[in-house]
């Protein structure tokens, strides 16, 4: 069977021996003692079949059942605690099952090759070189996939991961500090929490993804981390890598970057045909990073071009610029509305931390436009309305605005967009006076 990726960590655990391999809250652990560990955690699971769950007890515990799947050639299946372990059959080569979002609709699990990764290292440390000497830090749970590939790639290349459990931001600078980090992987509210914090002069690589990275955080980070390149990416579980804009490689305002090697990807229109730069469709990728299936439907095949439901265009000069989700575009009298656009203008005022733009329907005058939004107290409809105002055209600012005391949230952190509507629905939240 091809197995890359348990190669490369075999290969990491017996020539890097002693060295730690997991510093996680008051323990470490070497290369030696998690390949051991695995070892014997696959030994145990010896009469079982099909996928493996790894205990989430702690971040180092995890990653030993991780490997422990891996040695023993069945997927590990990664979700909140809430999510069932699949009755499906694992196909060949998938060595991970994951969870999408959810944000707009019901989670997906999704599989993963070995290989899919392998693929990925390359690709990123084809643009973004790591060295020997580095060590990891993943601030965030390894059920998210940005940080368990972070934390995966590391291993199998033998560097160190520092990976306490629990988020405690200035607590984990000062570990950073201590331990002479030099690559982070942070969402983009960790990494404002970061820039804030300081204390990380060793920093040269910062991975920042899982969401767009807004101007104002990424120079708070440049300015609190002058060594460090700051990186935001574009992917998705389905697709891994598609495009990154870096301190060491800018793009346009409002970009999500240039394509990472071995990336094609084009904005196709409704009826599936390409579309010329400029014009806005659905992003589809084809690439050796892809995913290999949704759990119960077909496999994608080799040689496809996958989407993940995310619309966008090219410019002239190659450049993605993302503009919403196919599945959150709203129709409002004959109107098409990006609500991606709504909430990043209720995002520019200063009261507002979270914001939802929805469609709601209504008996006699069709779907409003509503706008949904966790705001520091004072904060009034005639406030957001001025706002907006100035931001957006008349047909695409919100008739309504409500106030919530904490949006839903996705297992990854995200908006649960369907949830804020079921919400509303039942008289949930507040209007803003």
């Amino acid at each position: 069977m091809d197995a890359p990726l348990r190669h490369l960590f075999v290969d990491a655990a017996a020539t890097q021996g002693d060295k730690p391999a997991i510093v996680g809250a008051g323990r470490t652990l070497s290369f030696r003692g998690l390949a051991d560990a695995a070892e014997d955690e696959a030994s145990r699971w010896a009469e079982r079949r099909g996928p493996a769950r790894p205990p989430c007890d702690d971040k180092v515990t995890f990653l030993i059942g991780f490997f422990a799947a891996l040695i023993s050639g069945r997927p590990a299946f990664v979700a909140p605690a809430h999510e069932t372990l699949p009755p499906h059959a694992a196909e060949p080569g998938e060595f991970y099952w994951g969870v999408t979002s959810g944000s707009t609709g019901e989670p997906k699990v999704f599989a993963r090759t070995q290989r899919s990764w392998v693929e990925s290292f390359a690709a990123c440390e084809a643009v973004f070189p790591f060295r020997g000497d580095d060590v990891i830090g993943l601030p965030g749970a390894l059920t998210h996939s940005l940080f368990l590939y972070g934390a995966v790639h590391a291993l199998a290349r033998g560097l160190t991961v520092l990976a306490p459990n629990g988020y405690a931001p200035r607590a984990f600078a000062r570990t950073m500090r201590d331990h002479r980090t030099t690559v982070l992987y942070a969402a983009p509210a960790m990494l404002a929490d970061f820039a804030a914090a300081g204390a990380a002069p060793l920093l040269r690589l910062i991975f920042c993804g899982g969401a767009s990275l807004d101007d104002a955080t990424r120079t708070a980070a440049e300015r609190a981390f002058p060594g460090a390149d700051v990186i935001s990416f574009y992917g998705a579980s389905e697709l891994s890598f598609v495009s990154y804009a870096a301190t060491s490689a800018p793009a346009p305002k409002g970009s999500a970057g240039r394509l990472f090697p071995g990336v094609e990807a084009e904005a196709r229109g409704g009826d599936g045909a390409a579309l010329p730069s400029g014009r806005t469709g659905v992003i589809h990728v084809r690439s050796p990073m892809l995913f290999s299936r949704y759990l119960g439907e077909p496999p994608v095949g080799d040689g496809a071009f996958v989407t993940a439901g995310d619309t966008g265009f090219f410019d002239a000069a190659g450049f993605l610029h993302l503009t919403g989700r196919a599945d959150r575009e709203l129709n409002l009298a004959g109107v098409k509305v990006a609500p991606e656009r709504v909430e990043a203008a209720l995002l520019a005022h200063p009261m507002v931390t979270r914001a939802a733009a929805v469609g709601v329907a209504q008996r006699a005058r069709g779907a409003l436009l509503t706008a949904v939004v966790e705001a520091e107290p004072g904060l009034t409809a005639a406030d957001l309305r001025a706002h907006c105002r100035d931001r957006l055209p008349p047909t695409w600012r919100p008739r309504h605005y409500y106030r919530a005391a904490r949006l839903p949230l996705t297992h990854s952190g995200k908006i649960a967009f369907d949830a804020v509507g079921r919400d509303l629905a039942a008289g949930v939240y507040e209007p803003l006076p």
